[in-house]
């Protein structure tokens, strides 16, 4: 059952045009940007969007453009999640099934992250 509903929900979000991903990607972007605990946060996990999946690149791309909150992205590197500091788009190439990871970047301890950022 629940791998049913999975590939159901997988198979609509793949049927999203171009358009509908980039408007509804601003309207999550933009209410997670509104909660304090966003404001508040200093460092921000985020993962790297892939094909329609809410876009993240805008919200990473600010601010790291901003330096006003640390990005921190995710990484498998043999089967296990290593986080990475990036400091610029540019860090980030296509990995595995070609979805953007970083290349570069200051390796995170999951110890390192504190209550107050957003994960």
């Amino acid at each position: 059952m629940k791998s049913k509903i999975r590939t159901q929900l997988l198979e609509r979000r793949a049927a999203l045009s171009e358009k509908d991903v980039k408007q509804k990607s601003e309207i999550i972007l933009s209410k997670l940007e509104e909660l304090p605990e966003f404001r508040k946060a200093k460092n921000i996990l985020c993962y790297v969007s892939f094909n329609n999946e809410v876009d993240t690149h805008t919200l990473i791309k600010k601010y790291l453009l901003t330096k006003t909150k640390n990005i921190i992205v995710p990484k498998v590197i043999a089967k296990n999640l290593r986080l990475f500091k990036i400091n610029d788009f540019s860090d980030l190439a296509p990995g595995k099934f070609d979805i953007l990871e970083p290349i570069k970047g200051n390796k995170i301890d999951g110890d390192e992250l504190t209550a107050s950022d957003l994960i």
